[in-house]
This record gives C-alpha cells, structure tokens and sequence, in this order.
C-alpha cells in the first residue's frame, strides 16, 4: 500500500516570540522574511500525532501566516478604543435632615483617552457645595464642572484613574403622607447607597434596586433608620417613605421611664448611681422633677441640653427631696439623665431603708437594681416589698463579677426594702508553737505563731502574756510595727500592731523571758491565747526543755495533753537546755486557762573523781604524788574531802589547787560523806588523815 503524506506547519506560541525573532536574527538578514518551515508526516499517523495529551491548537496556514508576519515585527491594524471613560464604582452616602438630603457622592473614574474628556454626573437639580480630585498618585486638585441640559458635567484631561468626590445637597418632595427624594446619577457598573433617616422603624421604597435593606441605629442619642442599597445600572434613583403621624400640639406628652440603680455599700460611705432612660412618645418635654431620698446627697447629675437642676426639700423630711432639672430646649423621643448620690455610713451596724426613686409625670416607670458591697461590709436585704430578686446576668458586665453582688428588678414605684449592713468580720485560725525553757534562774519562752486570716484584713492582734514576762522580740520587720502592754497581773494582755492591712496566711516569731526565784520552784504556765473574737480555730503544740540539773514532773494540765516528743516540731532550741516534755492542744475554751503546772527538782549533786598517783622510790626515800580530777554534775559545790593513810600526813602533805580558800585536817569525815567501798570499816581511825578543801567559789563541770 501506498504511504500518504501531508504537510504540516511549525506553529509556534505567540508567548515564544521574542525566541523566533532571535532564532530569524540567528539565521541572519536574509532569512527574516523567510516563510515557514514546512514538516511532512505520515498521513496514516495523523490521528496519533493530533490527539496526543497536551496538543496545541490547530488552525489554517492562512491564519498562521498572519501571526507569522506579527512575529517578524508587522503587527496587524488595531481599531482605537470605543469609549473614553468608565465609571467603575458610585457610593453615595448621606442623612436626611428635616426636608433636606445631604449626601457625598465617591465616584471612581478611569479615563483611557489622553484627550480632554467629558464624563456626565447627573445630579440634576442638587446643589453641589464641595467638590475634590484625587489623582493616581494621591494628589489632590480642583475638578472642572460644568452644568450642561440641567446636569454636571465633569471635564478632565490625561488617561488614569480618577476619585472624584463631591458633596452636595436635595430638597425633599412631599406629599401627602409620603416623602420622596429623587436625583439622577452617573451610570455605573456598581452603585451603593447608604443613608440615614431620623425616624424609627420606616418602610423605604427603592427604585430601581438589586437589593435593599433598613435597620435601625442610634443617631444623636435618638432613634434613626439607616438604609443601605445596591442600585442598578441607571440614570436615577427614587426613595420614597412614609413619615410618623404627629400628635396633636396640645396633648400632653406620655413618658415611660426606665430606671438602673447602683449601690454601693463601701466601708464608711453609701454610693447610689441612678440612670434614667425616659421614652416620650408624643409631645416634647422640657424639664424633668424627680423625688429622691432625703437621707442622700446628690453630688452630681448629668445629660445633654440641661441647663440647670435644683433640689427643693419637702415639708416632711421622710417624704424625700424633689430633685428638678431644667433643658434649654424640649426633647422628643428619647432622653438619658444620670444622678449621683450618697451618704456617710460611720456606725459598724445600721439599717437604712431601700426608698424608691420616683420620676414624677411618667405614665409608667420601672427598673432595675443592684446592690454591691466592699469586701468589709456584708448586706443583707429585708423586708422586701413589690421587688423580685433576678439573676445577676441581667446587671452591667462589670457588675456582674463582684463578690456578694445581688439584683433586683420592679414595675411600680412603690417597692420598698430595707438594707441590713454589718461590718465584716475576719475569720481567723491560729496554730501556736511554744517552746517553754527552764533554767535554774530564768524562764524562757520561744513562739511560732501561724495566722490563717479570711473574709477581710486585719491590722492589729491581741494576745494574753501575764506578767512578769518580758517581750524580748516580735518579728519579722516586715509584718509587724510596735507592740504595747494593757492590763496587769494574769489579765494583762499583749497588743501587736501591724504595719499593713493583712489577710491570708502569715507567721509571726515572738520571745520572752521570766525571772525565777528558785531552783526547784514550781512552773505554771498558762498558754499566751489569741483573742477570742473571730477565732475559728486555735491548736498547737508546747515543748517543755530544762537544764541538765533539773527533773520536771506534771503537776496539773488545763485543756493540753502529753504526746510523745517524737511527735513534736522540733522547730527552735535554747542553748544548754534540753527537750523534756511535750504537749498538744486543740480547740481549748478560751473562757477558762490552757497550760500546766510543772513540779521542778534539783537532782542530787554528783561528784566523780579520778585519781592518778605517782610514787617515786628514792635512795633512802619515796615520794607519793597524786593528782585527782573532779567532775561535777547537776549543782556546783565549793567543798572537797580527802582521806589518805596518817603515815603520809605526819611525814607531812602538801595540798595544792586553783581557787583554794583554806585545807585544814579534821578528825573524821562527815557523815553524809560516801565512804570508800575499798576501805575496811573495821580498820583503826588513827590509821587515817582527813582533811577538808574549801575553794573560794562554787565551781561545776570540771575541777
């Protein structure tokens, strides 16, 4: 069979044409105006080659010639551009004021002629008072307008794009019952309308319109319909609404009045913030008279348009004091008035009645109420009349989070209450260390005292410390600032002054000293007891430590019980004393003394002795020498006794020590002396020598 060829172009992209202008610039001079290069391929392969993935497009050689001649630098004729300029956007914005529509108009403008231009605006009988040209760059210059068949015209040179902003006014068409505002405007491709009208819940009627909706808004302290529209592409627009029916001049106006009062209870004064929001619904209203309670005093009132406000007391001082405020003009619809009032609150325990507050010439008045209270007054609400406690959502966020806050709300004016306030009370826990030290002459007294203060601060404490203790330190510094003694004898008590208002938990470290007469007199100790006021829990521990000469024995325990000294805390010590006893106590009756009395001892004297002896044998002589080392326990003494063979004393002894007032030989020992088990009871006394040794002064330990 016969193979069937075809010819087939090279196409190249025009995306690739400064690639075949190099590859002809390549080929050189001659061969720029070359035709295309032309491929034979395999007919019977066509289908193959054409419906492969990513094939180009295909189109006559006639056609491609002409790209062909595009590429090689002869672009084809292109026709000039049809228009001059386009409107992208038009954003109108304004508010209707009485019979008057003030709008600004934002008019995006891209002009592609590099001639003067005319660009028709509409806005047919407006009045345009403002007009201002932003160019590309940001630079702002005069617009030249023209009116030309009763609209603007905007007249401009140079292609780029254009922000034209003018500002410019419409009258209102009335008629009966309606209004209408009607202008013409530029054609554009997207046109927004955006206007405020100063009446409450209208119905306004758009045309022509893509979409269209109304919400109302506060404007001025006062109710207003805001209308947003997107408009077609057309040459006018039309609004149109139906204004409120007005009352009569001569009716008097109806109020309704919407109350939010504030207490506040702080630690010696009273604040009451009261917002009135009055609603008029026909008429105008030029003063307001409100009947406030005469036990406060209104330090401040506050809203727009008042003139003056004054304060006339009633005959009866119980019936309240008239508080009247006067405007500079009448207001309609809506009018805001805030008062501020308060008392002092100097007694720890009062009751102050919850008096209405009453605007008077309102058809209808209700509200709500919120009571708060500083951490150190507690409130409490009675007697309740016409009020009904709410939930504490429906108070201002800020209220809400407070400690205590409570609210309440009414619908008539003669709600009633009364406020119980009370000054609030710590609740204070008291864990108490003690360290009771006895020595032979002194007292000695260490304490922990840890502090659990809840509910509110405190800026003193007070303890019993009876006499004859002596403080020698309260701490830390930082906590504490001075402390004094009231009282005397067992009820003297110990008042510590802090230096800031304290709460939580905090430790104070204090220590004492006491005089005693005696050696082995009796201890009686009674625990230094918090005051009983607010005390909610009062335990702790006492540690008993003596000197090594004394021996202590429980004599009576008042609301405290031994434990082992393993369960102590051993948190302190006192030189040259040593843990004895311990105790515990717990939730102790302060009406009655918490401690013991401890039976003290002084234990027996004990004298050790060790004797080194040296006998030195001489021709025609011996010597003995003996050195005897003392140890003393539990109580010094100042006398010694020696016994020693009489042979040795009549060839003649020779006694020598520190501090040795007199030695001289007895005949016998005293009886209460410890004889020598060593020694024959049965051996002659005259075999013996026996002296006393007196030292000048006491000594214990070692001698």
């Amino acid at each position: 069979m016969h193979k069937k060829h075809i010819i087939i172009t090279l196409l190249f992209s025009l995306s690739f044409l400064p690639l075949s202008k190099s590859l002809a610039a390549a080929s050189g001079p001659d061969d720029a105006n070359s035709t295309p290069a032309k491929v034979y391929v395999p007919y019977e392969d066509l289908k193959n080659v054409f419906e492969t993935e990513g094939q180009g497009v295909f189109l006559p050689y006639r056609e491609f010639q002409k790209l062909w001649e595009t590429a090689q630098g002869r672009p084809a004729e292109i026709s000039r551009v049809p228009f001059e300029y386009l409107v992208s956007t038009a954003r109108f914005n304004g508010k209707v004021d009485e019979e008057i529509a003030t709008l600004k108009l934002e008019l995006t403008i891209d002009i592609l002629s590099k001639d003067w231009v005319d660009v028709p605006l509409g806005l047919g009988s407006t009045a345009v008072s403002k007009a201002k040209l932003i160019k590309a760059d940001k630079t702002e210059i005069t617009p030249l307008l023209r009116v030309v068949n009763g609209q603007y015209i905007f007249t401009v040179m140079g292609a780029g794009r254009y922000v034209l902003e003018l500002d410019f006014v419409r009258q209102l068409e009335t008629q009966p019952g309606l209004a209408v505002l009607e202008y013409s405007i530029p054609t554009a491709a997207i046109t927004t309308l955006d206007l405020l009208i100063p009446e409450e819940n209208l119905k306004v009627d758009v045309e022509p319109m893509l979409a269209a909706t109304t919400s109302q808004v506060d404007a001025n302290n006062a109710g207003a319909t805001r209308l947003q529209a997107f408009l077609g592409s057309v040459s006018k627009v039309k609004l149109s609404w139906k204004p409120k029916t007005q009352a009569a001049e001569e009716l008097e106006p109806v109020i309704l009045c919407d109350q939010f009062q504030h207490i506040h209870i702080d630690e010696a004064l009273i604040r009451s913030e009261i917002q009135l929001k009055y609603n008029i619904h026909r008429g105008a209203v030029s003063s307001f008279s409100i009947l406030m309670p005469s036990q406060f005093r209104i330090t401040e009132v506050n809203g727009a348009n008042i003139s003056k406000w004054d304060i006339t007391q009633k005959e009866a001082p119980e019936t309240g004091q008239l508080l009247k405020v006067d405007l500079y003009s009448p207001v309609k619809d809506q009018y805001n008035l805030d008062v501020k009032m308060e008392r002092f609150l100097q007694e720890s325990h009062a009751r102050i009645e919850l008096a209405p507050i009453i605007t008077q010439q309102t058809f209808r008045q209700s509200g709500l109420i919120g009571i708060t209270n500083s951490p150190r007054r507690t409130v409490h609400v009675e007697n309740i009349t016409n009020l009904a406690r709410v939930d504490t959502g429906q108070l201002p966020r800020n209220l809400q989070t407070q400690a205590g806050v409570t609210a309440y709300r009414f619908i008539t004016s003669d709600y009633k209450a009364d406020l119980a306030i009370e000054t609030t009370l710590p609740r204070i826990s008291v864990n108490q260390n003690w360290l009771l030290g006895v020595d032979t002459d002194k007292l000695r007294l260490q304490g922990r005292l840890r502090y659990k203060v809840e509910k509110t601060g405190i800026f003193e404490l007070n303890m019993t410390l009876p006499e004859p203790w002596k403080i020698e330190s309260i701490g830390p510094d930082n906590i504490v600032d001075d402390h004094q003694f009231t009282g005397q004898g067992q009820n003297r008590r110990l008042h510590i002054l802090l230096r800031r208002e304290t709460i939580d938990n905090f430790e104070l470290r204090l220590a004492a000293q006491a005089d005693r007469a005696q050696p082995d007199e009796d201890v009686n100790f009674n625990l230094p007891e918090p005051e009983p006021n607010n005390l909610q829990l009062y335990d702790g521990q006492i540690v008993l430590a003596m000197a090594e000469q004394l021996q202590p024995e429980i004599g009576q325990l008042n609301q405290i019980q031994s434990i082992s000294l393993q369960q102590a805390q051993m948190w302190a010590s006192i030189p040259e004393l040593t843990p004895a006893m311990a105790f515990e106590f717990r939730v102790i009756d302060t009406n009655s003394p918490a401690g013991g009395v401890f039976d003290v001892s002084v234990k027996p004297t004990q004298i050790s002795a060790t004797v080194h002896r040296l006998v030195n044998i001489q021709q025609g002589s011996i010597d003995h020498e003996a050195v005897i080392q003392y140890m003393i326990r539990y109580a010094p003494v100042d006398t010694f006794y020696l016994k020693m063979p009489a042979a040795f004393a009549d060839e003649g002894v020779e006694i020598t020590g520190p501090n040795i007032k007199e030695k001289p030989r007895i005949n016998e020992l005293p009886a209460d002396q410890v004889v020598d088990v060593n020694s024959s009871s049965e051996e002659p006394q005259q075999n013996w020598a026996y002296y006393k040794v007196v030292l000048q002064s006491k000594v214990n330990n070692n001698y």
